[in-house]
């Protein structure tokens, strides 16, 4: 499904890439070939996460990007897995959706070799807010009941401050992180 999805947007585009068929957790890529690994919704997909950010770090070059862009993030294994896999309607058709927790991703991402540099919670990007937007959230926040009657009370940039502070508070299975790492050395 995504490797016609990408077909198809380079085709329309004028563009052409390779595309390699492989699974994470073993690149056909010699080691230190790349300078960036970029990862959209990926790594939640992984059998073995660790095994998976271990490759990332073979392929890149010292001094190499590691960009893992919109991850779901769960509490725990129980019930917080399942109610996100419940959410899912490509789960409920193949079975491929998964998440973990915010302390496996960072875990993952520190013994794979990787200085974990910067971390985006669901708020804090437009990456992550994507589709939506910094602007179309504050609406949201001030639109909402309590946000509205708040906001008879309080000045907008207060209200949209308590309503990110909820909506961080309430840990939705399934939230959206981002992170950046660096593989340590020196670029030859």
């Amino acid at each position: 499904m995504g490797r016609g999805a990408i077909q198809k947007v380079l085709q329309s585009a004028g563009l052409r890439a390779e595309l390699v068929d492989a699974y994470s957790e073993d690149l056909p890529f010699p080691d230190a070939s790349f300078d960036v690994v970029y990862v959209r919704q990926g790594l939640h997909h992984a059998s073995d996460l660790e095994c998976t950010l271990k490759e990332y770090f073979r392929v890149l070059r010292p001094g190499g990007v590691l960009l893992a862009c919109r991850e779901h993030v769960v509490d725990d294994y129980g019930a917080s897995l399942q109610a996100f896999l419940d959410s899912q309607p490509d789960h409920q058709l193949y079975g491929g959706e998964h998440a973990f927790t915010l302390a496996d991703y960072r875990c993952a991402i520190g013994k794979s070799g990787f200085n974990l540099v910067r971390e985006w919670d669901p708020f804090e990007s437009v990456i992550n807010l994507a589709p939506g937007s910094q602007e179309s959230l504050n609406r949201s926040i001030l639109t909402s009941r309590p946000g509205a009657i708040l906001s008879r009370l309080l000045p907008e940039w207060v209200v949209i401050n308590i309503g990110l502070w909820w909506q961080r508070r309430k840990k939705l299975p399934g939230r959206i992180h981002s992170f950046l790492a660096i593989k340590s050395g020196v670029r030859s």
